[in-house]
């Protein structure tokens, strides 16, 4: 091989590793973009599923429903954004480079659905009533809350602008919500706080699609031959 046919070969290689960048790039903006619009809905219903149960009588019944309805969003937003996940990871390693997949990753994944679980669990059970129960959730929030932002540094490398978005709303919300608990405020004011992060996940999931549109059509642009 000669020096000129040995420079073709790197320049070669440098431009699909390149292009294999770009793509995984495109995976995960799309992917992340779906994951905030889902966990928006789930915030919403979280906020809101309590309304038409509060007045129900029977604390067994009123348990039980909060219990069934929370579990149901719960299951499917988890499944959902497992299934997007791993649709991403299987693309991604197909066309090279996909680094989502290892052993932190996934320790990190079955911790923030743990939590997730017990967070159900203190939203279902009326222990928020009790200052100590305000106190845990608020806890589980801030874990949660340290393994988005790790999820989204690992993913992403660069951190999005959408991620200092939804990550900021979360922790306000967390944080406010919590106080308003404490000041006795109710769960009226409690759900509106966490509606305010609600509508800035869909502003996040909605950037995050329209920057992978513009990677798309970028890289079809540069497929075209005047």
């Amino acid at each position: 091989m000669t020096e000129n046919e040995l420079t073709q070969a790197i320049d070669q290689i440098k431009t699909a590793s390149m292009d294999a960048v770009r793509l995984d790039r495109r995976i995960l903006k799309k992917t992340w973009g779906f994951y905030y619009m889902i966990w928006a809905t789930a915030i919403t219903l979280f906020s809101t599923i309590y309304i038409p149960l509060e007045n129900i009588s029977n604390t067994v019944y009123q348990d039980i429903l909060f219990f069934t309805a929370y579990g149901i969003v719960f299951i499917v937003a988890i499944f959902v954004t497992m299934t997007l996940f791993r649709r991403a990871y299987m693309i991604g390693q197909i066309n090279s480079g996909f680094k989502g997949k290892n052993r932190r990753n996934e320790i990190r994944s079955i911790s923030i659905n743990v939590l997730l679980f017990i967070l159900i669990l203190f939203l279902a059970s009326g222990i928020l009533k009790y200052p100590e129960g305000v106190i845990g959730l608020f806890f589980v929030l801030v874990l949660i809350y340290i393994g988005m932002l790790s999820g989204i540094k690992q993913s992403m490398g660069k951190f999005p602008f959408e991620g200092y978005l939804s990550s900021g709303a979360f922790l306000f919300s967390a944080v406010s919500s919590t106080v308003s608990l404490f000041l006795n405020y109710g769960y009226v004011v409690y759900g509106l706080l966490w509606l305010v992060s609600s509508a800035i996940w869909f502003l996040s999931g909605y950037i995050s699609l329209r920057d992978y549109r513009k990677m798309v059509n970028g890289a079809d642009e540069s497929l075209r031959v005047d």
